[in-house]
């Protein structure tokens, strides 16, 4: 399961069902996927080393147009900025994941067809997504209620 997730909300965007093992064929299908439903390329991307090979990174180069490419393989040798932007990367990209385990239970999926698993994992993104909305409307309430 792929997902695509927004920065500045922690929403799903996307999700993809796919039957790769491994995620480094993955990164210029969700370029694509990304720019339909926000209307625009992404001005940043967050991607694990996992990512990263030549294919991926001339995909990335390709659909730039202004992007902000940072892979943190070997953080250690990366700048300070692509430090702090990588250090958002488990709040942003890995918390949806972890909440669709936890609260879907969706470990493992209960059917075998692609259809039906991209069903059952949009059916579990729009549950995380509605649930983060749902605190995101609460929060200003909150701050005039405790003024």
């Amino acid at each position: 399961m792929q997902l695509l997730t927004d920065v500045t909300h922690g929403l799903v965007v996307n999700v993809e069902a796919t039957t790769d093992a491994i995620d480094y064929r993955q990164l210029q299908p969700a370029l694509e996927r990304c720019e339909k439903p926000l209307g625009e390329k992404p001005k940043q991307i967050v991607a694990d080393g996992d990512y990263t090979n030549h294919a991926s990174v001339q995909a990335a180069a390709a659909l730039r147009g202004g992007l902000l490419w940072v892979v943190a393989r070997k953080l250690e040798a990366a700048t300070a900025e692509a430090q702090q932007i990588y250090a958002k990367r488990s709040q942003i990209a890995e918390f949806p994941h972890a909440w669709i385990k936890e609260r879907c239970a969706l470990r493992q999926f209960r059917c075998r067809n692609r259809l039906k698993v991209a069903m059952e994992a949009t059916w579990a993104c729009l549950s995380y997504d509605l649930t983060r909305w749902f605190g995101i409307r609460r929060r200003p309430n909150l701050a005039t209620a405790s003024a």
